[in-house]
């Protein structure tokens, strides 16, 4: 017998319907009579899975449709001067620095390649760890504090008397990275001497310098150009520590 319209919202599609309600099986009347509730039909225990099923499987959705988390790069290498920042004692030379200047379209969060075109791309999905400049001063500092004769202090005046304290600015002109081509780095610093004065009492000029480099990744991925980029802030910490 087909079944009335109020049973039939109750019924599954294509599932028979039947005037006499379902018998509970054996282990369901044990169940009923402990907890003293009516056992939930067949048909709703079906609705309310397929109801999880729907909630679990949109969940799932959603999560993979959110995207991946970027990807964090920094210029600095693991080994370089680990825990040089403070040792003052062997220090002969103490180095403060300032601000790292870069170009306007330079200091971004995310990478930025060269297309075939010379065309700068940005790597949303590829950010440097720290702010550039952040990143920039640190992996040039750790390559000038290889040498055990300099050492770094957070401000001038901090400085242990008659020791020679030099403040250290650095700019980048140009910061280009071409995967499975090339990285180039051209960039400025100055140094200007800020203790002993002179005898006369004032402040020493400053010495500027520019170098440029140039390398060749290991591989075209965005890794390898980060690895050259960093080689070339380690060669530029170490021309600077030549220079002073």
């Amino acid at each position: 017998m087909p079944c009335c319209a109020e049973e039939a919202s109750r019924c599954l599609p294509f599932a028979p319907c039947h005037h006499r309600p379902p018998v509970p099986s054996e282990n369901e009347a044990v169940f009923q009579s402990h907890l003293h509730l009516p056992f939930p039909s067949r048909s709703a225990i079906h609705r309310w899975t397929g109801f999880f099923c729907v909630c679990l499987g949109s969940g799932l959705l959603t999560a993979c449709g959110s995207g991946r988390l970027p990807m964090l790069h920094t210029l600095s290498m693991p080994s370089q001067g680990a825990g040089r920042s403070s040792d003052t004692h062997r220090a002969q030379v103490l180095i403060t620095t300032g601000e790292v200047h870069l170009p306007d379209g330079l200091d971004r969060p995310e990478l930025q390649v060269l297309s075939g075109g010379d065309e700068v791309v940005p790597l949303p999905q590829d950010q440097w760890r720290g702010g550039l400049p952040d990143e920039i001063r640190s992996a040039v500092l750790a390559g000038v504090l290889e040498r055990p004769e300099y050492a770094q202090i957070p401000a001038p005046g901090a400085v242990r008397y008659g020791l020679p304290v030099y403040a250290l600015q650095l700019s980048v002109q140009r910061m280009d990275m071409a995967l499975g081509q090339y990285v180039d780095l051209d960039a400025t610093w100055s140094l200007q001497a800020l203790a002993p004065v002179s005898a006369s009492g004032e402040a020493s000029r400053a010495l500027v310098c520019r170098g440029s480099w140039r390398r060749v990744p290991a591989g075209p991925a965005v890794s390898d150009a980060v690895q050259a980029q960093q080689t070339l802030m380690r060669q530029w910490g170490e021309q600077i520590g030549r220079t002073l």
